[in-house]
């Protein structure tokens, strides 16, 4: 008797999927935290 072993494939697959997403989302709030942050810091110096 043989058991199936493609579904437990999907699984990991999905994980690591919904993980990059994660990762992309997370990366892309960084970039702009650090723009917002930069931007304002060039907008304090020409005030000054």
């Amino acid at each position: 008797m043989k058991k199936a072993t493609t579904s437990a494939g999907v699984v990991p697959v999905a994980i690591v999927d919904e993980a990059w997403q994660e990762v992309g989302a997370s990366f892309e709030r960084f970039c702009l935290t650090a723009g917002l942050a930069t931007l304002a810091s060039m907008m304090d110096e020409d005030a000054a």
